[in-house]
């Protein structure tokens, strides 16, 4: 099965989420996709990697969910699709400039950013990143 990237977009659009965990004093970016679609999400998980996992939902039907975490692979994901976006644009949009704030390792564990300390503004932006992509949110519903 071939997805393209702009079918990708719209099933984000309707299924997907953005959101930034909090884990142990940090922010963590996470997008992901749940629904009833197991060999879809297979699918976005052989393109893109992440986390893949099947479980009963409420109505004892099958549920799966997909999700990627971490910068480097929220924005390999998110700048891919964006152009493509419609219903979460904005929220993509203000992930992408979230994710700019944090130094970048790639798969090889190899930093591609900079590496940076945790000081009192960076966190003060990055909760600025959280509290506007939770904003977003709420004009899409």
């Amino acid at each position: 099965m071939k997805l393209s990237l702009e079918y990708i977009a719209g099933l984000f659009d309707g299924e997907g989420y953005i959101t930034v965990n909090k884990n142990k004093g940090s922010f963590v970016p996470t997008v992901g996709i749940k629904m009833n679609g197991f060999h879809l999400l297979e699918e976005l998980n052989n393109k893109f990697q992440g986390y893949f996992n099947t479980r009963k939902n409420y109505v004892n039907r099958p549920l799966t969910e997909w999700n990627l975490r971490g910068a480097f692979k929220v924005t390999n994901f998110l700048t891919q699709i964006e152009p493509h976006l419609i219903i979460k644009k904005e929220q993509a949009q203000l992930c992408l400039k979230l994710c700019k704030t944090y130094s970048i390792r790639n798969s090889q564990n190899k930093w591609i950013t900079p590496k940076q300390k945790m000081t009192n503004d960076l966190i003060n932006i990055r909760q600025s990143f959280v509290k506007q992509i939770k904003e977003a949110k709420q004009k899409v519903l």
